[in-house]
């Protein structure tokens, strides 16, 4: 958002980021436990969505839990990142996502983006928020859609879109067709294919590689063509660890007999 505090003149012009307390959620503090962060995303879940999201992500996370107990009754490196991919493939900032930030009050913070604003700055200041929407935007030379600018006019529209969030995903969602938003919904059905199979076959063999596959989603940043690259990336070392668990699997000892069932995914 773009801040002017003097509407007649040009010399105190400040650009204010997106509010800080969905960062603060996505990147917790070292001295949570799992427990507390697995806790305050919940909450976050149920403000971004509702009720029924936040309560996916806890039978998600309770699945592994499970299955890790068996194999490492004392660890929790497997839990602590599907925890945290997840939660960052289900929380997405998406446009429903913007608006929330900008207009409502997230879980766990005092005020409202606008609240804060009229707190630090002189009455008559205006605002200008740089936004690409799908729609109405062209993509620059370097692939990337430009953003374009609308006044504070635009508060009121972001409050109705927020609103609307039950929208997401559903057939009546205008962004569900958009590119970015078809490949997050890959992301995640692939992700939970992927615990699906961890639970029923993970053990002390291929325990590591297990781990390291439900961390790349962390990998997997940006937005638009930046955000399509990484997902590429991220699909490309899947496959690799994959193949790692299986041959783990199959040289092991006690291995059962037969290959764990992998699925084979590609970007849209």
């Amino acid at each position: 958002a773009h801040l002017d505090s003097n509407p007649q003149t040009d010399e105190d012009e400040r650009v204010v980021a997106m509010p800080t307390a969905r960062s603060e959620v996505m990147q917790p503090q070292r001295s949570q436990t799992l427990a507390e962060r697995i806790a305050v995303r919940r909450a976050f879940l149920v403000d971004y969505q509702n009720e029924v999201l936040a309560s996916r992500y806890d039978q998600m996370i309770e699945r592994v839990r499970a299955a890790e107990s068996r194999v490492r009754p004392t660890g929790d490196a497997l839990a602590a990142a599907v925890a945290d991919s997840y939660f960052k493939l289900l929380a997405v900032k998406d446009e429903y996502e913007v608006a929330r930030l900008f207009s409502n009050r997230p879980a766990g913070v005092g005020l409202d983006f606008a609240a804060k604003l009229g707190g630090q700055f002189e009455r008559g200041f205006k605002t200008t928020f740089h936004f690409a929407p799908p729609f109405l935007t062209r993509r620059g030379a370097d692939g990337r859609p430009r953003k374009i600018a609308v006044g504070g006019w635009f508060s009121p529209v972001l409050r109705v879109l927020a609103r609307l969030r039950w929208l997401r995903g559903t057939a009546l969602d205008p962004f569900r067709y958009t590119a970015e938003r078809r490949l997050e919904k890959e992301l995640v059905r692939t992700f939970e294919a992927d615990v699906d199979t961890l639970v029923e076959s993970f053990d002390e063999t291929n325990y590591e590689s297990w781990v390291a596959l439900a961390e790349l989603p962390a990998e997997i940043r940006g937005f638009g063509p930046v955000k399509q690259t990484a997902a590429r990336a991220a699909f490309a070392e899947r496959t690799r660890l994959l193949a790692d668990i299986t041959a783990e699997s199959l040289s092991a000892s006690t291995a059962n007999g037969h290959a764990p069932r992998i699925r084979e995914e590609e970007v849209a």
